[in-house]
Order: C-alpha cells, then structure tokens, then sequence
C-alpha cells in the first residue's frame, strides 16, 4: 500500500512542478504587460510632446504637398482622423481655415465652417471652376457669406477658367467693398462693361482708399484702358495683360514703391507716351512682352533698374544709346536681333548676365560678325542657355550657333576661362547624346559649365562637377536616386 502511495507522489510531483512554472510565466507575462503599457504610451505620445505651432506647421507642410483641388476637404479629414491630438489642433487652429474656394464642389456649409474657424485671421479668396452651364446663385450664394468678413480678405483671385457671366457676377458684387486687409489681387479677363446694360466697370475696390494695404496687382482686361482708373500708388507689384493702359499717359505720372512692372499682350495704338514721362525710381524688374514698345521704353525712366525681360524687336531700342546702363541681367526671348543687334548692345552696355531663348540665336551670329571691333559687353560673367521646350541643343548645333560663341568666347574671354560661366536652365532638354557630346567638347576648356539639373532623355538628369567632370543621374518620382555613370573627365 506504501509503495502505490509513493508511486501516486511520485507521479504528481512533475504535475505540480509544471503548474509552479505556468504560474510564474503568467506573472512574468503579466509583468512584462504592463511594463510595454507604461513604455508603448510614451512613445505613441513622443510627437504630441511637440510645441502644437510645430505639429500645426507639419500638418499644413503635408497639406501644401497633396494635391491642391484636395488639400482642403480630403487631406484635412484625413490629418485630422490619425489621432484626437491632430484633429483638436486642426479644428481650432485658425490658419487651417483661412483659404477659401468659391468653386461649386464647396458647399455653402464648408464655407460657412471655414469663416467662423478662421475667427480673426485674414482670408485667401480664390474664385474658380465656373463653367457655363453651371447656376449662378450658388456663386451668389458662396459670395454673401464671405462679403460681411471683407475687411478680413487678404488675397482675392479670379481664374482663367471662370465663365464670363460668373465672372460679371462675381466682379460686380465686390465692386463697391471696402477691403482695408487686401494686399494680392489676381484677375484675369476683366471686361470694360459688366452685363447686358453695358454698365462700365469701375473697381472701386482697388481704388486708394478702398484698398490702402495693396501690394501686388495682376490684372487682365480691356477696362484699364478707362482713363479713370489709376493703380494705387501702394503697390510694389504690378502685372497687365492687356498691354500699356491708358492711365500711364497722365502727365508726371509715378510708381513710388513698384519694384516689379510685367506687361504683355496688344499694344494701344491710341496711347501716346511722351519720352522720359513715366518716373519709376524704384524700379528693380521690368518685364516687357508686348507688341511694338518703342514708345514705352522711352516713356520709361528707371535708374535702379537690374533685370530686364524682352520679347519684340531689337529694333525698339534705337536711339536709346546707354539708357538703361543700370541693367545688369538680360533675358532676351524671341528678340530679332539680326536687324539691329548694335542697338540692344547700346541700350544694355553694363550687363552682367545674360538669358538666351530660341528666337535670340542670331545673337551668336552677330557676336562673331563684330569680332573685329571692341567687346561690347566686357563686363558679361555668365550666359543661361534657355528654351520654351524641344531639343535645343539640336537646333543650336544644326545652325552651327556655338560656333559663332566659341569664337566670341575665344576671342575675348581666353585669358581666364574661370570667369565666365554658361548654364543650361532645367528646362532645357537634350533628345540625343551627339548634342550633349558636341556641346561638352567645345565649350569645355574656355568656360566653366553648370549642367545641373539639366535635363536628358525621360527620367534622367545631368550633373556637374566643379573640376568639369559630367555625371549622368538617374531620377524617381522627380527625386535624385543616384549617380550611374561618368560621362565626361576633365582629361578629354
């Protein structure tokens, strides 16, 4: 009887052994729980331990980079639902609210959220995406919530592809607001009339007094050619599409803060500039694309000019021997320089820079014709060989136009080639390797070449060395990935 209750012992024995040893796992396990519960927290929350001004300034980084029709509706729904920490600092931080759309995918409810969320803070108003056929009383609508917070407006746009009637609606019901916060106004296409009754459009809202903070202006339309109408003498920036308005005839007219003047489309053959009329002395850029300017760029006086931008006749320039002598960086895009290139190298004596597009290739070809005389521009450092798009490089070694450089460059630039430098834009695009190969071999040696970032063939860029040497770089989404091969060292 013995020996089975000690064979009983014996067997329960490893029994118990084994259940000692569960228990102590388990405690261990719950141990080991509850510590990961005291650490896993402090690391979810590690983020959250930023100042909320930083987490606000990722959160509108990551918003700025999505996809713009989206970065208000969805990408903000999508920051806010990651944790209850975001979603509080995006709905009660104002700077998330204060862009607005007027556009038909914004309800009138999302609109009415976005100006009590900003509170105080000023607005972005952006007017786009009207198309005919679309009602005009949900952009009325969109307009009367926004109109009672207008001295909180700090931008407003009109884009191109609003329909003229919306476009009418919108341009008349702001016409007469006081905007004491505007600084940028962007609209295009703005009419000389508003409606079917022809009523002349007159934006009192741009006007002095009703706008005294306005900074920046681009504006498109027929109605700045309303003798009435005049820019208020706040702004610092200035873009017309229509050409020289009517209002710059004004006797003793002044600019005393525009910095940057940019002009384009029709010229007004009615408008009769008188030289030396339009004093600009504080004028940095001047950008001029308009049909035949001859009576502006004398109407023009601009000492502190630096940077001119031109396209139209080289011929537009005789008689204006030294006037623009300030002007140390030149963009010449389509300028017909085969006329009369004497002209432009007279009217820009000083330059420094020089871009060069396609239509200005004739350029070359002048340079070398002159070798024989002085250097007209002694004191030019660096060329941008620029393009509107296409293979460049092609076209350039077809009329044998670094040619004509070379020799410009040989000619007047042997004695240092350090100090003078010739860059591709990244626009710029070579198809085909004989171009990137003719262009390295003899441009190498007499300057120093900037390649980066030039473009070749689909997905891949070019890279440049200080000492010469020419790298191909393999790109991913836009991104540099890495370097796959040399092309160029400087021994060839």
């Amino acid at each position: 009887m013995e020996r089975v209750t000690q064979a009983q012992i014996e067997l329960g024995r490893p029994e118990k052994q084994e259940q000692e040893q569960l228990r102590i796992l388990r405690i261990s396990v719950r141990n080991q729980t509850a510590r990961m519960e005291e650490i896993v927290p402090e690391r979810t929350l590690f983020i959250s331990r930023l100042p909320n001004e930083i987490i606000s300034w990722i959160l509108r980084c990551s918003m700025q980079n999505s996809n713009p029709d989206s970065a208000h509706l969805h990408r903000k729904r999508e920051l806010a639902g990651v944790c209850r920490h975001w979603r509080d600092i995006i709905l009660h931080t104002p700077s998330f609210w204060t862009f607005i759309k007027v556009t038909p995918t914004w309800s009138e409810l999302f609109v009415n959220i976005c100006v009590t969320r900003s509170r105080h803070s000023f607005l972005d108003i952006e007017v786009c995406s009207w198309e005919d056929k679309i009602n005009q009383a949900l952009l009325l609508d969109l307009l009367n919530i926004l109109v009672p917070c207008a001295h909180r407006w700090r931008s407003f746009s009109v884009l191109y592809d609003v329909a003229y009637p919306h476009r009418y609606l919108t341009l008349a019901r702001i016409e007469c607001l006081n905007l004491p916060s505007l600084t940028h106004v962007f609209i295009v296409c703005v009419p000389e009339t508003l409606g079917e009754n022809q009523t002349p459009f007159d934006p009192v809202f741009l006007h002095q007094t009703s706008s005294p903070h306005l900074d920046e202006l681009f504006i498109g339309g027929k109605f700045v050619n309303s003798a009435g109408f005049k820019i208020p003498a706040t702004v610092r920036t200035l873009s017309l599409e229509w050409g020289p308005p009517h209002f710059l005839a004004s006797p003793g007219i002044s600019f005393p803060r525009l910095t940057i003047l940019r002009m384009s489309g029709d010229s007004n053959k009615d408008l009769i500039l008188h030289p030396n009329s339009i004093w600009l002395p504080v004028l940095e850029e001047f950008e001029c694309l308009i049909m035949n300017p001859t009576g502006l760029l004398r109407a023009i006086v601009a000492p502190k000019l630096y940077h001119f931008i031109y396209d139209g006749p080289a011929e537009a320039f005789i008689g204006l021997e030294s006037k623009f002598s300030t002007v140390g960086y030149l963009s010449l895009y389509e300028a017909d320089v085969e006329c009369d290139p004497d002209s432009i190298w007279s009217a820009f004596p000083c330059i420094h820079h020089l871009d060069v597009y396609r239509g200005c290739r004739d350029l070359f070809r002048e340079f070398k014709k002159k070798l024989d005389g002085p250097d007209r521009w002694q004191h030019l450092k660096s060329l941008t060989l620029c393009s509107y798009g296409g293979d460049p490089l092609t076209h350039i070694s077809r009329c044998k136009i670094l040619d004509c450089f070379v020799a410009w460059l040989t000619r007047y630039r042997s004695k240092d080639p350090s100090k003078f430098r010739v860059k591709f834009d990244s626009h710029v695009h070579f198809k085909n390797w004989d171009a990137v190969s003719t262009v390295y071999r003899m441009l190498h040696g007499r300057c120093i070449i900037e390649w980066e970032g030039t473009r070749f063939m689909d997905g891949f860029r070019l890279s440049g060395a200080t000492d010469g040497t020419l790298s191909l770089v393999r790109l991913f989404h836009g991104m540099q990935m890495r370097r796959l091969l040399i092309l160029f060292v400087p021994s060839l």
